[in-house]
C-alpha cells in the first residue's frame, strides 16, 4: 500500500490519502461495463425481437380484461343486433334500420359475417369474445404504424398502442361485442388518417378515394363514426401546403355524404319516442349546452384521471377549468418551442371534441352523474383514440410541414422501458377491469358475505357464478340450434313459433327481445297446426331454474373448491 498527501483522494482521519494502485483499474472497468450495457441498449431491437415485443403488446389488455373474456356471454344488444342479421336477408332488410337511434349498414353486415362464422348459436359466445378483443388488437396495430410514420419514431408508435389498449377506458369495447361498434368505427376513423398520411407522403388519387371510402364506412359502425370525415379533414388542413388544405374536402364531403343517406334512409325509424333515450324523441334528449359542460367534464375525469385507473368526480366549472389548464399548458408548451400544432395534435383533438360532445349533447337530457361508471361506458372509447393520438403529437414535437421515409427503429433499452409502461398500466387498470367484471353477475346474498370475507375470495366466487351463467346460457342456445333444426325440417316458421309459444326465453335476454328471432328460419313457412309446433319444439324452449353457487360449507366433503369452481352446477 502507497501512503502520500495528494489532494482530491480519500484520506483517513490524520488526513493522509490513501490510495489502491488497483484503484484506476476497478474505474476503467466500472467505465468499460457502463459502455457495453449503454452499446446493448443502443442497438436496435431487430425483426424478431420487434415480433415478439409486439406479441406481449397486443397480449397485455387480454391479461387485463382475462375474466370478463373468458366468461362472455350474450347480454343487451347482443340479442338484436344478432337477430336482425342472422341471415343475410335480414341484414340486408334492416340495413338502414335505426337500432337506438343508430343507422349502421356497416355493422349490420359484420354481424352477418361473425354469425355465419360462428355457425351456430352455442359457438356465439366464444366468437363474439374473440370479435371484440380482436378488433382492439386490431385498432393497436393500426394506431402503432400510423403513429410512428407520423413521428418518425417506432417507439412512439408503440408507445401509442399500448396507451391505447391498455386501459380500463377500453373494458366495455373490448369484451362486449355490441359495445365493440365503437371500435370499430375508431378503426375505420384511423384508416381515414392512414390513408391521408399516405397521401401526404408518396400522393396518388386512390388514397383519397380510399380515405373517403374508410370515412363512409366508420359512420356505418357507429354514428361517432362519422367523425372521420372533420378529422381527416382538420389533419390535412393543419399540414399547411395549399395541396393538403385543398384535399382536406374529400373526407369532409364523404362523411357529409353518409350521414345525408343514413338520415334520409332511416329518419322514419327515428321520429317517435325510444327507449335508449327513455321514451323521449330524438329532439327532446338532445341538449347542446349541457353537452359542452359534460365534455369539458369527461375530458379530466376520463380521458386524464380515468386513463390512471382512477375515478374521480368533479363540478362542471371544475371541469371546465381543468380543461381550460390543460389546453393553456399545451398551447404555453408551443409557444416556447416556437412551432405550430402538427397534424397528429389537431387530429386528435378533433377527436375528442367532436365525439364527446355529440355523444353528450344527445344524453344532454341528464345530469352527468346518471352518466358515469357503467351507464355508458362505451362513449369513451373514440374519445381516448384521440386523446392517444393527441398525446403522442404533443410528445414528439414534429413540425407539421414532413414526414420522414425512414423510421427509427426500436432499442433495446427503450423496449425495456415500453414493457415498463405497460406493466404499469396494467397495475394501475387492474383494480377497476376486476371491480367491473365482479359487477357483472349478481351481487351476494346476505349468507355469501358472511363466507366470502375477503377480496380474494369475492373475486373466485365472481368467477364461479360467471361460469355456471355461461353455461346454463350455452344449455339453451344448444337446445335452440336444436330447435332449429328440427323446425326446418318440419317447416316450422318464425311466425308459428311465435304463435304456439308468445315470447321465447333464453338466460340474458332482455324481456322487449325474442329468442326465437334468433333462429334461422324464414318468417313464413308451411306449418300452421300449432299443436304440432307445440309437441315438436317444446321441450327445446323450457327454461332451467338459474344457477347458483353452494356455500363453502355445502360443498361435498373432500371437494376443494379452488381446484375447479367451474365442475360446480
Amino acid at each position: 500500500m502507497r501512503i502520500g498527501i495528494e489532494t482530491g483522494r480519500a484520506s483517513d482521519h490524520h488526513g493522509w490519502s490513501i490510495s489502491s494502485p488497483d484503484q484506476p483499474q476497478a474505474k476503467a472497468h466500472r467505465m468499460a461495463l457502463s459502455n457495453r450495457v449503454t452499446s446493448w441498449g443502443r442497438r436496435p431491437l431487430g425483426r424478431w425481437g420487434t415480433l415478439a415485443m409486439a406479441m406481449v403488446v397486443l397480449l397485455g389488455p387480454a391479461w387485463l380484461f382475462a375474466d370478463s373474456l373468458a366468461s362472455y356471454r350474450l347480454v343487451s344488444d347482443d340479442f338484436p343486433y344478432l337477430a336482425a342479421s342472422r341471415r343475410l336477408d335480414r341484414a340486408l332488410e334492416n340495413l338502414f334500420v335505426p337500432h337506438n337511434t343508430h343507422v349502421v349498414p356497416s355493422w349490420r353486415v359484420l354481424t352477418w359475417l361473425v354469425s355465419a362464422y360462428a355457425g351456430t348459436l352455442a359457438d356465439l359466445q366464444t366468437t363474439l369474445a374473440m370479435a371484440s378483443y380482436g378488433i382492439l388488437a386490431t385498432l393497436m396495430v393500426l394506431a402503432w404504424r400510423f403513429v410512428a410514420l407520423e413521428t418518425g419514431r417506432s417507439e412512439i408508435g408503440l408507445g401509442a398502442a399500448i396507451a391505447l389498449g391498455t386501459t380500463g377506458l377500453m373494458h366495455s369495447a373490448a369484451t362486449w361485442y355490441s359495445a365493440s361498434q365503437t371500435l370499430w368505427a375508431g378503426f375505420f376513423i384511423l384508416a381515414t388518417l392512414w390513408y391521408l398520411q399516405g397521401w401526404r407522403r408518396a400522393g396518388g388519387g386512390w388514397r383519397l378515394v380510399a380515405a373517403a371510402l374508410a370515412a363512409v364506412l366508420a359512420g356505418g359502425f357507429w354514428t361517432i363514426g362519422h367523425a372521420a370525415g372533420p378529422v381527416g379533414a382538420v389533419y390535412l388542413w393543419s399540414d399547411g401546403r395549399p395541396r393538403c388544405r385543398r384535399a382536406s374536402v374529400v373526407p369532409l364531403l364523404a362523411s357529409v355524404l353518409a350521414v345525408g343517406v343514413a338520415l334520409g334512409l332511416g329518419r322514419r325509424g327515428m321520429s317517435g319516442p325510444m327507449v335508449s333515450v327513455h321514451g323521449r324523441t330524438v329532439s327532446e334528449a338532445i341538449n347542446l349546452v349541457q353537452g359542452l359542460w359534460h365534455t369539458l367534464q369527461a375530458i379530466p375525469e376520463n380521458l386524464v384521471i380515468g386513463n390512471l385507473g382512477l375515478a374521480t368526480e368533479s363540478t362542471p366549472t371544475q371541469g371546465a377549468v381543468l380543461t381550460l389548464l390543460l389546453a393553456l399548458v399545451w398551447v404555453g408548451n408551443l409557444w416556447k418551442a416556437r412551432r405550430r400544432p402538427n397534424p397528429l395534435e389537431c387530429s386528435g383533438a378533433t377527436l375528442v371534441l367532436v365525439s364527446y360532445y355529440v355523444e353528450w349533447s344527445f344524453r344532454g337530457y341528464l345530469p352527468f352523474s346518471s352518466l358515469r361508471g357503467p351507464i355508458v361506458p362505451w362513449y369513451d372509447s373514440i374519445p381516448h383514440i384521440g386523446a392517444v393520438l393527441f398525446a403522442a403529437g404533443w410528445w414528439s414535437g414534429r413540425p407539421p410541414d414532413r414526414l420522414l421515409r425512414r423510421l427509427v427503429p426500436i432499442t433495446r433499452a427503450g423496449a425495456l422501458v415500453l414493457l415498463l409502461f405497460q406493466t404499469v398500466l396494467i397495475t394501475l387498470h387492474q383494480p377497476r377491469a376486476e371491480e367491473r367484471f365482479e359487477l357483472s353477475v349478481p351481487g351476494m346474498n346476505a349468507e355469501e358475505a358472511k363466507e366470502y370475507l375477503i377480496p380474494a375470495l369475492q373475486r373466485l366466487r365472481a368467477v364461479a357464478v360467471a361460469d355456471l351463467r355461461v353455461h346454463w346460457q350455452r344449455r339453451h342456445l344448444t337446445r335452440l340450434d336444436q330447435a332449429e333444426v328440427v323446425a326446418r325440417r318440419l317447416g316450422i316458421d318464425r311466425e308459428a313459433i311465435r304463435q304456439a309459444f308468445g315470447r321465447v326465453n333464453v338466460p340474458g335476454l332482455p324481456k322487449i327481445y325474442d329468442a326465437a328471432d334468433l333462429l334461422d328460419l324464414p318468417r313464413h313457412g308451411r306449418e300452421h297446426d300449432l299443436n304440432r309446433v307445440r309437441q315438436a319444439l317444446g321441450p327445446f324452449f323450457a327454461m332451467e331454474p338459474e344457477p347458483s353457487l353452494p356455500l363453502p360449507s355445502e360443498f361435498p366433503p373432500g371437494l376443494n373448491p379452488s381446484d375447479d369452481l367451474g365442475m360446480i352446477r
